[in-house]
């Protein structure tokens, strides 16, 4: 437990674990950015993963002029097998997770620091990020929810941080075992829901990190995936509130086909969670089959978690695509799903009000199925 900073000074403080894959372009602003730090007592453990570029050489080079920098060259394993490593090989009492290709604003380390003092129930704290563009200017900052404490909705909610703006401390990180390798691209979204489980989870009101856009970071390369892993991630979230998580090995990466069989062992709510992100995997690739097919499993075993605001406003913005492929039935048992009051007298014909306006579109839709159901009039 992080105690006094009278305390702290007698030992290094802060093990920072800065995974690196390649990455020679910009690891030198990333790593010259952490020994700008205004905290002083910390480790930095450059994790290579088996980089086939420079990325190791440069930071012996800086191992070479500052002791602090420890540069491990591993078997290429991925992100997941290289921070648990890092995890094992670190000495500080908190953990800080750094990119390769991002740039620490120099208080990051005191300002959080400070915080895990002054809030003992706090195991985690991030801050805002800022937007560094590919021609080094900066453009705005992204906010995170200042303060976070367990509690379980049905909403997939924003819980969490910036993975390379998080500091954790190390007790709380071991005894959540980790990251786990089935959740890749997603590991931190899962870490944060395992996190939340055993303390708060706080963020700082100013930016912590240039967080560096550019075309080849995971986010932009495995986005549809990294979103379905992230919402999967929430449902065992709910899965462990709701009696436990099901036999399932997470230490497997998941995939598409996986998720579904995961579903398949989850109770109701998680199950409908995982349900509707699948029906979003396969809606953004066109795949309208496997949409309809999740869609109406929600139906099927939970249709309350269609009357969630962020899951009724996901399939409300596919009603469009849905009108044009001429699957009408989708629009129509979306808004049976939510009952809630009696509207205008057009929507009493569709039978349900909806907090979104219905569209002659979607309502002309309902009038041609009415009257293509023998015995149904309009």
């Amino acid at each position: 437990m992080v105690g006094s900073l009278e305390q702290i000074a007698e030992s290094p403080l802060i093990s920072v674990l800065m995974p690196v894959y390649n990455g020679e372009r910009f690891i030198a602003e990333a790593i010259e950015s952490i020994l700008r730090q205004t905290e002083r007592r910390f480790e930095l453990l450059v994790l290579d993963d088996g980089s086939n570029d420079r990325s190791a050489e440069i930071a012996e080079q800086f191992g070479r002029a500052d002791d602090r920098v420890r540069t491990i060259r591993l078997t290429h394993a991925g992100l997941v097998a290289t921070l648990n490593r890092g995890i094992e090989l670190a000495r500080g009492e908190v953990i800080a997770r750094m990119d390769a290709d991002d740039i620490a604003i120099e208080t990051r380390f005191e300002k959080q620091l400070r915080h895990l003092v002054a809030h003992r129930r706090c195991v985690a704290v991030g801050g805002a990020i800022t937007a560094l563009l590919p021609n080094g200017q900066t453009q705005g900052e992204w906010p995170w929810p200042e303060h976070l404490e367990y509690r379980i909705t049905k909403e997939p909610e924003n819980i969490g941080m910036p993975h390379p703006g998080a500091t954790i401390r190390a007790s709380a990180l071991r005894a959540v075992g980790g990251y786990r390798a089935g959740f890749k691209s997603a590991e931190d979204a899962d870490l944060w829901r395992r996190l939340i489980e055993i303390g708060d989870i706080d963020n700082l009101a100013e930016s912590v990190v240039l967080y560096r856009l550019h075309p080849d970071q995971v986010s932009n390369r495995e986005n549809l995936q990294q979103q379905l892993f992230a919402e999967v991630a929430h449902a065992m979230f709910v899965a462990r509130a709701d009696g436990g998580e099901p036999n399932w090995d997470f230490d497997i990466p998941l995939t598409a086909e996986r998720v579904a069989e995961l579903a398949g062992l989850c109770k109701p709510w998680p199950a409908a969670i995982i349900h509707a992100a699948l029906a979003r995997y396969y809606f953004r690739q066109e795949q309208m089959e496997a949409f309809e097919k999740h869609f109406f499993a929600i139906l099927e075993i939970y249709p309350a978690q269609l009357r969630c605001q962020a899951t009724f406003d996901m399939f409300w913005k596919m009603i469009p695509s849905c009108l044009g492929q001429r699957r009408w039935e989708i629009p129509l048992r979306l808004i049976a799903a939510n009952p809630g009051g009696i509207g205008s007298r057009a929507k009493r014909r569709v039978g349900l009000w909806v907090k979104h306006p219905i569209s002659p579109g979607l309502f002309q839709a309902w009038i041609k199925w009415r009257r293509a159901v023998p015995g149904k009039q309009a």
